[in-house]
């Protein structure tokens, strides 16, 4: 037994010898775990000094081995017109801006993608020319094209639009309009025109009141809707929504109820037969 001892002593030795040699340290662990430092590090002698010396440098396994989490408080880079930087809206863009402008007028354009989750994707692009005809006229006409993109269809459409406006005060502004889109699909082009009047109530607060024929692809009417836009101004800023289509829904259904009126159904039933039970 004593001569197995004294073989892997004389093992160990060299090994050591040749580790100081070539700058090759080597961890100690004890029996709670601890790594124990390089002897070269800490200028002790394994064979020579006391485990008491050795158990003052240990440090901890866990301190030894944890590596550093490095957590960046800065968002990433995107460019500014990106709309969102979640993979889930990979690609999507909101930009816009005055392409160019003279003494009369300017060009406007304006594009966006928007992703649909589990649905597809809308890419909108548009372009609109304002012109000062007269300090008391204006025009305003627009294209724009869209195309939607889903699992099973595809489809694009495009639009032109127009607005003519006489301000016969600085409050007070009279405005004709025209509107036509051709829809995703055949047969549901939608067609628009009417007149409203714009009046600023407040330095706050305006409204802006009309009537608009408009064509409906679903019923293959014409129907008359009004135009009710109240709006705030803040700073430069017009936030307005139009309840002429919520109040238009309202009546017609009021109507339907009353038995006044003629449900705008699209399809055409068959005509009525008498059975006649013998």
């Amino acid at each position: 037994m004593k001569k197995l001892w004294l073989a892997a002593l004389l093992l160990y030795l060299p090994l050591c010898l040749l580790a100081q040699q070539e700058g090759v340290g080597f961890q100690y662990i004890d029996s709670l775990g601890r790594i124990m430092p390089e002897a070269e590090d800490l200028h002790l002698n394994p064979f020579t000094d006391s485990f008491e010396d050795f158990s003052k440098t240990s440090i901890s396994l866990y301190q030894a081995e944890k590596p550093s989490l490095h957590i960046p408080l800065r968002k990433p880079n995107v460019l500014p017109y990106v709309a969102n930087s979640s993979p889930l809206f990979k690609g999507d863009f909101v930009t816009d801006g005055v392409l160019f402008s003279h003494r009369h007028g300017l060009l406007y354009g304006q594009g966006r993608q928007t992703s649909l989750p589990g649905i597809g994707r809308q890419n909108e692009a548009a372009f609109i020319y304002s012109h000062v005809l007269h300090p008391n006229w204006t025009l305003q006409v627009g294209v724009n094209a869209d195309k939607m993109l889903m699992p099973h269809f595809s489809g694009q459409a495009f639009g032109v639009n127009g607005i003519l406006s006489y301000h016969a005060t600085d409050r007070l502004t009279f405005n004709v309009f025209g509107y036509y889109h051709t829809g995703y699909t055949g047969g549901m082009q939608s067609y628009r025109y009417g007149a409203s009047v714009t009046a600023d109530m407040t330095e706050k607060f305006g409204m802006e009141v009309g009537m608009q024929r408009a064509y409906n692809p679903m019923t293959g009417r014409w129907e008359n809707i009004p135009i009710v836009a109240p709006y705030f101004k803040l700073n430069k800023t017009k936030l307005g929504i139009d309840v002429g289509s919520i109040l238009h829904e309202i009546l017609r259904d009021a109507t339907y109820k009353s038995g006044s009126g003629r449900r705008g159904n699209p399809t055409i039933g068959p005509p009525p037969v008498d059975f006649v039970v013998r």
